[in-house]
């Protein structure tokens, strides 16, 4: 039966709608373009070195989690009505993870007991939908003359609707010409609906 290590919980605003999940040490780099164009239809993919996620917007604080498990779950979440999972693979060298968005907010103390390695991630989201009607109300809210101010009011209630969850254990070593970029190739690590 698997079990639950850790859990690590971050709220933000992803001023550019990517969320990511990496290793510490490494930054965007081989494959992570191609990783970010497939979030627009697929919300999540991986370049091997970082899993990438799009959010549907950014006036409101998005909610992310991250769980470590010492295997493969054997139970589906059940906190909220969520959609997935979604497959995909990371690698990490380091074995220090760290997830949050390209702007510095982030959580960098995500130790798998298991230390470097290559790690499945099992993603979920929900409230995607219901995010996307609340932006566009608070995109009224703006208009009016004291819209700012209105905002911020009402900001601190809607925060986290739009969730998403990063489930991750132990897959295997990490092979050993991984220490070259020039053969990773990015397109094993991407994942898509499953």
């Amino acid at each position: 039966m698997a079990t639950l290590l850790s859990s690590h919980d971050l709220v933000l605003r992803p001023d550019h709608l990517i969320l990511q999940l990496r290793d510490v040490d490494c930054d965007a780099g081989t494959g992570a373009e191609q990783a970010i164009n497939q979030t627009h239809t697929s919300v999540v993919a991986s370049s091997g070195y970082t899993v990438y996620v799009e959010a549907v917007q950014n006036l409101i604080a998005v909610r992310v989690d991250v769980e470590v498990w010492d295997s493969e779950p054997d139970s589906s979440p059940t906190t909220v009505d969520w959609t997935g999972p979604t497959l995909v693979d990371l690698d990490c060298p380091t074995g220090h993870l760290q997830v949050g968005d390209d702007m510095g907010h982030a959580i960098s103390e995500i130790l798998p007991p298991q230390g470097p390695g290559r790690y499945h991630v099992a993603f979920y989201h929900h409230g995607r939908d219901e995010a996307l009607q609340l932006e566009q109300q608070l995109t009224s809210v703006l208009a009016a003359p004291d819209g700012g101010q209105r905002l911020d009011d009402i900001r601190p209630d809607l925060e986290g609707r739009e969730r998403y969850l990063f489930r991750v254990w132990w897959q295997a070593p990490l092979p050993e010409d991984d220490e070259d970029d020039a053969d990773h190739d990015p397109s094993d690590f991407r994942g898509g609906p499953q």
